[in-house]
């Protein structure tokens, strides 16, 4: 479902659905209420323009920018970035909204859940974090010239602004002035609108460094008095370190700025009290009494404002003079203040970005944001969970990577890898870790997960079906197809960070953990199979086939396993992921997978066919080949194709009997109970 998330502001994350007609501004009848300076009260709406979403600007004063531009309407594509008055809002095509059905039988528009369309083919990657790139504010490298000069003391303060007011014209008037309503006014729009032109800059900036070059670039334009100004960063003052410095000579940093020192007592009283600071004389001001570098650095007028947003503070911004006809006002410092607070939004944004990047290679985005917002506490150590763990293997791949170059094996099976990793978060699952070509994921850790053992299942066959269409892609760039199999266990296992305080890996361990890989060291290609455990848990949604026992590793008695085929989606449908051919064995037949049935009266079926290549006959003689079932055939008509958002292969919606077949004992009973065992099935059998 199309959608815009919120990237900043104090809606942050807050996601709204569209489906045309939203209207957007101060306004709070609005379907989106955006309440920032240079917002107007019905600012732009979401309009319908040939079946596809746009921003259309309902004529605002201060403008509707997309991807930095101006705009009066403009069609929308996949992470198109709408600004309005320092607010930006990420359009998606769909952002986290509620999973569809990978496949649909209500029309011929059809969306194959992880197989969605992206520019390499299907699976899009999750989109990059609101803000994009860019590290940390406190990792940005010191300009090591400018020093931090200790002051012999510090008296208290009667003339500053906090940091968390801005605007506010009453609150740093000096005591005893009066300031006309409309010189308020005008010195507020003059401001807004300052503000607003650097909101605008700041969505483009790439870096934190690149972020405050601009505002001190423009700092220099609205203040023509000032001589010097530093930004520096740190959250204490001992660990601040300067990052900009600049002079009406131009910029300065390292080695080139020589003699720059910046007093310790201001910088104390900013970030310490989280005060903004204003001196129209500091070798003057009460509060800097005895500071000897005041006097030594010539400030004659100053204002300062801490990088704060809440309670955190990033740094400080300083400019000063040390002409005796220029200061610097009231004014002056509010503007600061306004100033500092936005970049301090887009560091803490940064931050976040960074924290979620790094956390989203692991978890889904759903668990990522509870770690990042500290809901989740990653300590070191463990604790006793319940949930389901799942292992992921290619089979074959040493005869795979046969005649491949190391570089052509892993693009290879980064590529695998990026779609099976997004069918896993998509089904809020955790990658726990790559172990080679396998992959290891858990559910129910560390965010409980409703139903996690049929999140996980559902997972497991979502997967099969997007490695058949991604082999469809191999094929027809002439490569070798992938062939995976899949196991899982439910239960009981110790989750934790593991290691040491310098290096430490959030995993699960315990014999539950080994069962799963021990299942799925039995599973063939194309099988999802699950122990007793893990189908117990989800019984009342999946379709299974129960196999004879078998010997597991390290265990004493067999184990009974069962391959997973499908996982009721709603009332008698079924999403699946059961092998066909049409015709015979021969080396011209086309192999198919069911991917998905809705079971009619009397036996009949409406299912949709994944094939690699289209058969072009009305009625198609298949047959099935699960390696756990006999193997049988049935007669299916075609009612018309589906479309599939793949680059390659097609989708036939079909109608057929089950009757006297085993899937009629198998979507009856939801089981069917094989005569074979794992060791009966080698794990290269199964469809190609």
């Amino acid at each position: 479902m199309p959608s815009v998330r919120i990237l900043n502001g104090p809606e942050r994350d807050k996601v709204f659905v569209l489906r045309g007609g939203e209207l957007v501004g101060r306004d709070p009848t609005n379907a989106i209420q955006v309440f920032a300076p240079g917002v107007s009260r019905k600012h732009f709406q979401f309009v319908m323009d040939g079946g596809k979403l746009a921003v259309h600007d309902l004529g605002s004063s201060n403008g509707t920018y997309v991807n930095n531009q101006r705009i009066s309407r403009h069609p929308l594509i996949e992470s198109d970035t709408i600004t309005v008055g320092g607010i930006n809002l990420r359009f998606s095509v769909d952002d986290n909204a509620p999973a569809a059905p990978p496949l649909s039988l209500s029309g011929d528009d059809v969306a194959l859940g992880a197989f969605g369309a992206s520019p390499g083919g299907f699976g899009a990657a999750p989109g990059a974090p609101a803000g994009g790139g860019g590290g940390a504010a406190v990792a940005v490298a010191p300009k090591a010239a400018v020093v931090l000069k200790e002051d012999e003391e510090e008296a208290g303060e009667d003339y500053s602004l906090d940091a968390s007011v801005v605007f506010d014209m009453k609150t740093i008037a000096p005591k005893g002035a009066s300031v006309p309503a409309e010189d308020r006014i005008a010195a507020l729009q003059k401001r807004l609108a300052i503000l607003f032109e650097i909101s605008q800059a700041l969505g483009g900036s790439h870096s934190v460094e690149a972020m405050l070059d601009q505002i001190m670039d423009k700092l220099f334009e609205v203040f023509p008095q000032a001589d010097r100004g530093f930004v520096l960063l740190g959250d204490s003052v001992d660990t601040l370190k300067p990052v900009v410095v600049r002079t009406r000579q131009g910029r300065q940093d390292g080695t080139k700025a020589e003699g720059v020192q910046i007093s310790k007592t201001i910088a104390r009283k900013v970030i310490g009290e989280k005060q903004a600071i204003l001196s129209q004389n500091a070798m003057e001001d009460d509060r800097f009494t005895g500071g000897a570098s005041i006097v030594n650095f010539r400030i004659l007028s100053m204002a300062c404002a801490p990088l704060l947003y809440r309670d955190e503070c990033f740094g400080l911004i300083q400019v000063d003079t040390q002409e005796r006809v220029k200061k610097f006002t009231p004014d002056d410092l509010n503007l600061m203040a306004g100033i500092a607070a936005q970049a301090a939004i887009f560091m803490k944004n940064r931050k976040e970005a960074e924290a979620r990047q790094n956390l989203q290679r692991y978890f889904s985005p759903a668990v990522a944001n509870e770690v990042a917002n500290g809901k989740i506490d990653l300590k070191l150590g463990g604790d006793t969970k319940v949930g389901t763990v799942f292992f992921s293997d290619i089979i074959g791949f040493t005869t795979m990577s046969e005649g491949m170059s190391a570089t052509q094996v892993v693009e290879k099976i980064n590529r695998y890898m990026r779609y099976m990793v997004d069918i896993v978060f998509k089904y809020n699952g955790s990658v726990d870790k790559f172990i080679g070509d396998c992959i290891m994921a858990v559910w129910g850790v560390p965010l409980e997960v409703p139903d996690e053992a049929a999140a996980a299942v559902t997972a497991g066959v979502e997967m099969q079906n997007a490695l058949f269409l991604l082999n469809g892609e191999f094929a027809a760039e002439g490569h070798t197809p992938i062939h995976m199999g899949i196991g899982m266990n439910s239960g009981q296992f110790v989750a934790g960070n593991m290691g040491s305080e310098r290096r430490m890996e959030y995993t699960v361990i315990g014999d539950n953990v080994n069962m799963a890989q021990r299942v799925e060291g039995k599973a063939g290609r194309g099988m999802v199979l699950v122990a007793e455990t893990t189908y117990e848990r989800s019984a009342q949604r999946v379709i299974a086939c129960k196999l004879k026992p078998t010997t597991l590793k390290g265990k004493s008695k067999p184990a009974v396993t069962y391959v997973v085929r499908g996982i009721e989606q709603g009332p008698q449908v079924y999403m699946t992921s059961l092998p066909v051919a049409v015709d015979t064995w021969s080396e011209d037949c086309k192999r198919g997978l069911l991917v998905k049935a809705k079971l009619l009266p009397d036996g009949q079926v409406m299912g949709l066919i994944l094939f690699h290549e289209r058969p072009t006959a009305p009625k198609l003689i298949l047959e099935s080949y699960a390696p756990e079932m006999p193997r049988f055939k049935f007669e299916v008509v075609v009612q018309g194709d589906v479309k599939i958002q793949a680059p390659h292969g097609c989708c036939l919606k079909t109608s057929f009997s089950i009757r006297g077949t085993p899937l009629e004992e198998l979507f009856g009973k939801r089981l069917y109970v094989s005569d074979k065992s794992p060791e009966d099935m080698p794990r290269g059998s199964s469809h190609a």
